[in-house]
């Protein structure tokens, strides 16, 4: 299958949005210099064989969410409680399986239904099912994997999000930038500091997160 970048021409130059598998395989990620991702990619690389040329395409923000509107009319047939993530540039759909998870046996079953219906489609998808819709959106982007969707049990809620990077909250890339040179690296940290400092230092966005993952704060399912 011939290797495929998508990049974008925003902010700091070209970078890299997002990769299918085998340039992942390579150490291709998201955020990447372009230029750099070609240089793990157009290297020969050792015991792979004959790899088609790879293909680098431009992010296309309008054809992009036409296309996650249709994806996500297929969702009908998991649950009738379906939309697409809120933000100025959504790349997810949020499902709320709640009372489906039945009908597929367990979350498990659900969750490798929904990725074979994606491959079926010709997409690649990472799934995660949380008892949060934060939680849920860290695990598909930090944990899951194209083939291995991750389901968190409410038990393990606090031990699965506690070690995770904080990009996995959602939060802006100024607050990234300034967590990343306070020396803040993971959501543990970030859930033990002190609670009334947080928004004095950061703004509400952080503190929302946070609770928002661990359930602390309700977050509301948008249609």
């Amino acid at each position: 299958m011939r290797p495929v970048v998508i990049y974008s021409t925003a902010g700091r130059g070209k970078r890299v949005v997002s990769t299918s598998r085998f340039p992942w395989q390579l150490g291709v990620r998201p955020g990447m210099p372009l230029a750099e991702a070609k240089t793990f990619i157009d290297r020969p690389a050792i015991g792979q064989g004959n790899v088609p040329e790879a293909h680098y395409q431009a992010v296309d923000g309008n054809g992009d969410l036409e296309t996650l509107r249709k994806l996500a009319l297929t969702c009908e047939c998991f649950t009738p409680q379906f939309g697409i993530e809120e933000s100025e540039s959504p790349e997810c759909l949020r499902l709320d399986v709640t009372g489906c998870v039945h009908l597929f046996g367990d979350e498990q079953g659900m969750a490798a239904s929904r990725v074979a219906e994606c491959r079926r489609r010709r997409f690649q998808v990472r799934v995660g099912i949380a008892p949060t819709i934060g939680a849920a959106w860290a695990v598909a982007h930090v944990l899951a994997k194209p083939a291995l969707p991750m389901v968190v049990p409410p038990p393990e809620l606090s031990s699965i999000l506690l070690p995770l990077p904080v990009k996995s909250l959602r939060l802006t890339p100024n607050i990234l930038t300034t967590l990343r040179e306070l020396g803040l690296r993971t959501v543990g940290q970030l859930r033990a500091l002190p609670r009334a400092s947080i928004p004095s230092r950061f703004g509400p966005l952080l503190l929302k997160r946070l609770d928002q993952a661990f359930g602390d704060e309700r977050e509301f399912f948008v249609i």
